[in-house]
């Protein structure tokens, strides 16, 4: 292919290709390869064929909101260079992709098409390097890490691949029909099942039950969804004093994973330190700076820190570094997500992926990663941009009628 026949479509079929494979190996790639499409998408916008790149601003008014808050920070935070550090990389991030979510709109039907293609020839791609490792004893994991090998090394991977599910689900469900569907969930279940992260499953299961909801209840399920939001926000702070004593649980089922437990030790110890300083924050990106966070629970397993890297949860994170201002700008962003949602006035079946998905990445969210790491950002827009790329532009202009699966 010559240089002057390059364009989006082509970009973003390899970035479908490239997002499920290099999240096997190297899901910390996902943040290099979320700049480079930026910037190749950016220079060739100033082709003279080229679309003009729309970005929505009122998304850069939430980041860049967010960031000024998380830099003011700094001047309370217990690491003052770190949250100056998060807020800058927070502009970068935004700002890449916000440019790949402007870029895919403007594509035409055969580069949706061609995204769809490269998705699912990737993610084949990478089970099958997922089944060699697990069915040959992690031959090249041995070769490339001195961890011993266990299903968990490919947590990031499964989490990344539940949320590829719903892009790859909107492909095949162009002519929607129930066999398709339960041909990608099922099997999607039965794996999550086998593997480790606790989290991935919920947020597949979760997924679903949004998406069947939406899809009959368009309207009603979006508006339950966002209240959800609004109280989770609103409560986060008060709800772990409330769990039961951990030892307890784990006493009444012991078959429970400890990071299970591990994560209500770390949520009530996150609260306490919400109440010290509720409204400020201990400072943006200090999670790995709290006092006393060291503190070892010898309950939990072979023993782990109150608050180990991050609170695993998204909301708990807000509130304990950037304050109530940092979590009322968070759960908007998550509102305004779901009323973009409903605004769009898509067709049915596309409605409920795009209300699956966002419920999915909602729910991990809140049970997995830290809300700030690079990769986890990169892969939070490289699934938008992908499921945004797959849609149709007809299924945007109005919802059809029939919500019937036939």
């Amino acid at each position: 292919m010559s240089l002057p026949k390059l364009h989006r479509g082509h970009l973003f079929a390899a970035c479908g290709f490239l997002v499920p494979t290099l999240a096997v190996y190297l899901s910390g790639m996902l943040m290099p390869l979320l700049i480079l499409m930026a910037l190749l998408v950016l220079g060739l916008a100033f082709r003279r064929q080229e679309e003009r790149l729309k970005i929505s601003w009122i998304a850069v008014a939430f980041f860049a909101v967010l960031a000024l808050w998380g830099a003011m920070t700094a001047l309370w935070s217990v690491a003052p260079e770190r949250s100056v550090s998060q807020a800058l990389s927070l502009v970068g991030i935004a700002a890449c992709g916000l440019v790949l979510l402007a870029g895919v709109r403007t594509l035409g039907p055969a580069d949706r098409r061609r995204i769809g293609m490269g998705l699912l020839t990737g993610l084949g791609v990478a089970s099958l390097f997922m089944a060699v490792e697990i069915w040959a004893g992690f031959p090249f994991y041995t070769h490339t890490s001195s961890r011993p090998p266990t299903l968990d090394l490919f947590n990031r991977w499964t989490t990344i691949a539940t949320l590829l599910i719903w892009p790859v689900l909107l492909w095949v469900g162009q002519n929607p029909k129930p066999w398709r569907i339960a041909a990608v969930l099922i099997p999607a279940f039965l794996v999550l099942v086998q593997m480790e992260s606790i989290a991935s499953l919920i947020a597949l299961v979760l997924g679903a039950i949004a998406f069947f909801l939406a899809f009959h209840f368009p309207k009603r399920a979006i508006i339950a969804l966002i209240c959800l939001t609004m109280a989770g926000v609103v409560l986060a702070p008060i709800l772990p004093k409330h769990l039961p004593d951990p030892r307890a649980i784990w006493a009444a089922a012991p078959s429970l994973p400890g990071s299970a437990i591990h994560r209500i030790y770390i949520w009530k110890f996150v609260a306490e330190r919400i109440e010290e300083r509720p409204f400020q924050g201990w400072g943006l990106d200090t999670a790995r700076n709290i006092p006393n966070k060291g503190h070892m629970i010898w309950a939990v397993g072979d023993g782990g820190e109150s608050l180990p890297l991050h609170p695993h949860n998204a909301v708990l994170q807000w509130w304990m570094e950037i304050g109530l201002p940092g979590a009322v700008i968070g759960g908007l962003f998550i509102v305004w997500l779901f009323v973009m949602i409903l605004r769009r006035r898509m067709a049915p079946y596309p409605h409920a992926v795009f209300t699956g998905c966002l419920a999915s990445a909602v729910t991990v969210a809140l049970f997995g990663y830290g809300i700030w790491q690079t990769w986890w950002l990169a892969t939070l827009f490289l699934t938008a941009v992908l499921l945004l790329g797959i849609a149709e532009k007809e299924t945007r202009q109005g919802p059809t009628p029939c919500r019937t699966l036939k």
